[in-house]
């Protein structure tokens, strides 16, 4: 009598041993492609930016501002820039006249753009950002801020924290009207934009002592596109990683979720990848406009 083909129990043991390292050997590799296309987008994302930026200083002869705050909040680059990113049906929606903090801006301070998201950050979200529009969730979140200061403190003027320089050492400030002729350092050598994200574990993402903005502290608070656009290179890259970090919403810190660094606009267009373990001074001087440093390799 003829047996049948088929397999031993322990032929198909072996065969699936086989196949769990197969696919243990395949995550780690599938992953890192997941990843490196979503670096991939987020690179197109600050190319889009800084485009629009130097559209930006073509039309008005200078950067746009940062944000900040003289007698109402001033809108921040990530406003302006928006008819030199294809999104100009959005910035018609805005009432300059008025403060991004002003309820006659609620509808567009609410809009959540896709170049302002990081595919490999949680999806961006309405937070808490003003006391004038009534409701917690009344601006957009966004993932990229202006390099506008090397410092944790301005030398001068008001200290609103949260990267807020009137004073700042990089391109694009609080109130700046910085022009390409003042990039005395280089436009190649001098950071525009950076990423930024508030971490889900970071103590300010709902605070209490914030009562006006979130009343019982039911908010969730973060950055935001209208305003308030700059961070600071203070703290170096992804310094969210380790006890006493600092907190991207209070220090404005440069925060992302990619690993091992983060992307950067640089003044005349281009991208790079920025090691988290990039020397300091160096990082200084990248967003240093003005202070006459050489840089070596990076």
């Amino acid at each position: 009598m003829s047996r049948k083909p088929g397999f031993t129990l322990v032929e198909l043991l072996v065969v699936i041993a086989i196949i769990g390292i197969l696919v243990a050997l395949l995550l780690p590799a599938i992953q890192a492609a997941r990843e490196a296309a979503r670096r991939a987008q987020c690179v197109n994302n600050l190319k889009q930016q800084a485009i629009a930026c130097q559209m930006f200083h073509d039309a008005k002869k200078v950067f746009p501002d940062g944000g900040g705050e003289s007698g109402i909040i001033t809108w921040a680059w990530g406003a302006l820039i928006l008819p030199y990113a294809e999104e100009a049906n959005a910035q018609n929606l805005i009432n300059f006249e008025a403060g991004f903090n002003s309820p006659v801006n609620r509808q567009a301070n609410r809009t959540l753009f896709p170049m302002y998201q990081c595919p490999s950050s949680p999806p961006n979200t309405l937070v808490t950002a003003t006391v004038n529009i009534p409701g917690e969730q009344d601006a957009a979140s966004t993932n990229y801020l202006a390099v506008g200061t090397h410092r944790l403190h301005p030398v001068k003027g008001p200290d609103y924290g949260q990267g807020i320089d009137f004073y700042g050492s990089g391109v694009m400030f609080n109130n700046a009207k910085t022009k390409i002729k003042d990039v005395t350092d280089g436009t190649s050598q001098t950071l525009l934009l950076c990423e930024v994200n508030v971490m889900p574990d970071d103590p300010l993402i709902r605070d209490s002592s914030f009562g006006a903005y979130c009343p019982g502290g039911n908010c969730e608070l973060g950055k935001i596109w209208a305003a308030w656009g700059t961070a600071t290179s203070y703290f170096g890259i992804n310094s969210h990683v380790g006890a006493g970090k600092p907190s991207a919403y209070l220090d404005g810190s440069i925060d992302c979720f990619h690993p091992q660094g983060a992307n950067f606009a640089f003044t005349d267009g281009h991208e790079e990848f920025l090691s988290s373990s990039i020397d300091q001074n160096v990082l200084v001087a990248l967003t240093t406009r003005a202070g006459g440093e050489v840089i070596g390799g990076y």
